[in-house]
């Protein structure tokens, strides 16, 4: 039998503890959030902050680029404005982790594999390639 991936859910202090057997309950206080098709989501930035808590530096990283890709799903997302979210937290969930990543994240990228062949070559002593050159 197949597990269902886990869902994520976050909810204010003093409220239901469980959801199921393939829910992670997440109490915190209130954070940025819109509604979508009746359904309330955390704010992309949010998101990322609390995904820095639990993926490896690279996978943040390529959240991060495909936040601020040529093609965007937030429209306005910025480097700029996810550093001002993330210094707007200080230094709770993720945000030391999350600082990290977005001195390598760079705009304009495309896949996840070109942000993974980049951060493999500059770990590898190459000079930063570009992005996506014409």
């Amino acid at each position: 039998m197949i597990e269902p991936p886990l869902l994520h859910c976050r909810i204010d202090p003093g409220r239901q503890r469980s959801a199921g057997p393939h829910v992670v309950v997440h109490r915190t206080t209130r954070r940025p959030s819109f509604t979508y098709r009746g359904l309330e989501l955390s704010h992309p930035y949010v998101v990322l902050l609390e995904l820095a808590s639990m993926l490896e530096h690279d996978d943040l990283v390529i959240a991060v680029d495909s936040l601020i890709s040529r093609d965007p799903p937030l429209r306005g997302a910025s480097l700029e404005a996810i550093w001002a979210a993330t210094d707007s937290y200080e230094a709770r969930w993720g945000a030391p982790a999350l600082r990290k990543a977005l001195l390598d994240a760079r705009p304009n990228t495309d896949s996840p594999g070109e942000t993974r062949t980049r951060l493999l070559l500059l770990r590898a002593g190459f000079p930063e390639p570009v992005i996506n050159h014409p």
